[in-house]
């Protein structure tokens, strides 16, 4: 086990962990989504945008979630036994959308693909 903060080389982290216990911030699940790694999210409970986005990746068995401000040990356990025995998340998800917004904004700006000159 190896406790990691969020920062440059986190998303290579994920790639080759088995399982990720996270808070879920939007950066954290964004992350485990391209990495697609097993997860137990415990959102920050003064954070409400977290425990929402939790129990959303849950609903799309994409992750397994303890809430609470301090979760119980068992909790904690049983979730972590769920991911790991579980399949591997899945999902059809297109994760590019700055890039994609910008290819749509520079295509209405300019429909023509007219070179622009500096």
């Amino acid at each position: 086990m190896r406790v990691r903060p969020f920062g440059p080389e986190f998303e290579a982290v994920l790639a080759a962990a088995t399982l990720s216990i996270s808070r879920a911030g939007y950066n954290t699940c964004a992350a485990l989504l391209r990495a697609r790694t097993r997860a137990v999210l415990a959102p920050d409970p003064i954070m409400s945008e977290q425990t929402f986005r939790a129990r959303r990746c849950a609903d799309l068995g994409l992750a397994h979630v303890v809430e609470g401000d301090a979760p119980s040990r068992e909790m904690l356990v049983a979730a972590m036994r769920a991911a790991i025995d579980g399949p591997p998340p899945r999902h059809d998800f297109a994760l590019d959308g700055a890039i994609e917004s910008e290819t749509r904004i520079a295509a209405t700006l300019n429909p023509a693909g007219i070179p622009r000159t500096a």
